[in-house]
């Protein structure tokens, strides 16, 4: 009785509230405390997502760039608006001395290119500038075109010509609107080298160009762009032949007036045509101080150099000229040149008149008759490399002064400057193939009873030779050549009909 009093009691002093009503409250209030243990869980899980999230993101910034057979790179709308952005930057209206000292004052560095660079978290990969050096446009594009196919976005493109020539490509070829402000190159004078420089510090001007290969008119590849990419980015060395020529045709062109910046042990001769890397590509195109003369073959190299440079993006520069043809396809070409901290530039002693014979001795003390070196034009270099060769203020003067025919500038310069300065970063080798097997002041020509299957196999798997790769590894490859030339333009027709099977790609 005691008990019923209590409850009486209670419902008397909440007179409002009945057991009902008293469950109800219970119930809410379990659904009260469900709703913020959910809330409370969700906020903490929430954090710890976006805490995952942001460690993943930050790790993935440590990742090493793979080579380009395991690269998966979205890279669509980021190719379309810098495609529009290097437009723009070929468009300049610069002299060569506002290009060169635009050039020379960019950062040489390109280590944080041989990985993932976030940039307002877009992903980067380094560049292979390819430069072609061609009198009247490209007899063999169609072809190029091909070779490139499927890799927008892992090479830059630079044309220089003489400006009086009009190129008609389609919108749909590699080559639209690649053209560089040229000028009109004479062969065996400065002009060549100066037009080398020039390439160099346009391509220079894209940071992410490490490599730079300059290329003629008759080029072709031997490789596809994946072998050729690998080749040139698996090493730190440039390809810029270089030799002491004892010879009329090498210490025989040397000037004694040369002397004493120039004396003839530093003379040498080499191939016109180089793969550098950027950092010795910079050294080449440094001479921006005392820049002088009449429009050559180095400063068409130089111009289109400096106008590769623009883009900061480029970080590897090939010269070509328009006879020049890519051995392989683009994703070899590529994985090669970006697979190496090096450049390709052939440099060599020629005993001969046609090597040391070239040598003036008034290039003394600066260059002597030890220095003196040739090699080939065409070149691959890395960024680094490149903005040496724009930004070289002494050696350049010299060289305009003092190289006067029979000494060819562009086989020369060129060499020499790296074998004296920079010969650490080279693989001292070009990756341009031609044929010197006949007599004579140029190399020999290809027609169309030449193309086989054979003959293009020879030409790739001729020889074995000495690859460097990032780290110091000395790999020892039968890929020595990634381009070829003199190849005309009746070559183009069977060059398309057996690049599939032979280069792997095309139709």
């Amino acid at each position: 009785m005691g008990t019923n009093d209590q409850k009486s009691k209670k419902e008397e002093e909440h007179p409002m509230i009945s057991k009902p009503s008293r469950l109800v409250i219970l119930q809410k209030g379990y659904h009260l405390l469900g709703s913020l243990v959910f809330i409370t869980g969700f906020s903490i899980g929430l954090v710890l997502c976006l805490q995952l999230k942001s460690l993943h993101m930050s790790t993935s910034k440590t990742q090493q760039q793979p080579l380009w057979s395991t690269l998966l790179f979205n890279h669509t709308t980021t190719v379309e608006t810098k495609q529009e952005l290097q437009l723009q930057v070929l468009q300049h209206n610069m002299s060569d001395q506002e290009l060169f000292t635009r050039v020379s004052s960019l950062s040489s560095s390109s280590s944080s290119w041989f990985g993932w660079r976030h940039n307002n978290d877009e992903k980067m990969v380094v560049k292979v500038a390819f430069m072609f050096l061609t009198g009247r446009g490209l007899p063999l594009a169609s072809l190029w075109d091909k070779f490139f196919e499927g890799h927008a976005g892992f090479y830059s493109i630079y044309v220089h010509t003489n400006p009086s020539f009009q190129d008609h490509y389609p919108e749909t070829s590699v080559f639209y609107s690649r053209r560089i402000p040229s000028q009109a190159v004479y062969w065996g004078t400065s002009s060549m080298v100066d037009a080398e420089r020039r390439l160099l510090a346009n391509a220079l001007l894209d940071e992410s160009n490490q490599r730079f290969v300059l290329l003629s008119d008759s080029c072709i590849p031997l490789y596809n762009f994946t072998t050729i990419y690998d080749y040139l980015t698996g090493t730190n060395l440039s390809f810029i032949g270089s030799f002491d020529d004892p010879r009329k045709s090498g210490r025989g062109r040397y000037n004694p007036q040369m002397h004493p910046q120039i004396n003839i042990t530093h003379w040498r001769k080499g191939s016109q045509w180089f793969e550098t890397t950027r950092e010795l590509a910079l050294h080449i195109i440094s001479d921006t101080a005392v820049y002088w003369g009449t429009s050559s073959m180095v400063d068409a190299e130089r111009r289109l150099l400096a106008n590769a440079l623009l883009d900061e993006s480029n970080q590897r520069f090939v010269l070509l000229s328009d006879s020049c043809i890519p051995l392989y396809n683009f994703t070899t070409i590529y994985d090669y040149l970006t697979g190496t901290n090096l450049s390709f530039i052939g440099s060599f002693d020629d005993p001969r008149k046609s090597g040391r014979g070239r040598y003036n001795p008034q290039m003394h003390p600066q260059i002597n008759i030890t220095h003196w070196r040739k090699g080939s034009q065409w070149f691959e270099t890395t960024r680094e490399l490149a903005l040496h060769i724009i930004s070289d203020t002494v050696y350049y003067k010299i060289f305009d002064q003092h190289c006067k025919p029979p000494c060819y500038m562009d086989e020369h310069y060129i060499p020499t400057l790296v074998h004296m300065l920079h010969g650490e970063m080279s693989s001292n080798r070009t990756l341009t193939w031609v044929d010197w097997s006949k007599a004579g002041p140029h190399p020999g020509r290809f027609i169309w009873p030449d193309i086989t299957d054979e003959f293009l196999n020879r030409i790739r798997f001729t020889d074995e030779c000495a690859y460097y790769g990032h780290d110091g590894e000395n790999i020892t490859t039968s890929k020595c050549f990634l381009f070829a030339r003199k190849f005309t333009k009746e070559t183009l027709e069977p060059l398309l009909r057996i690049s599939p099977a032979v280069l792997g790609f095309g139709p």
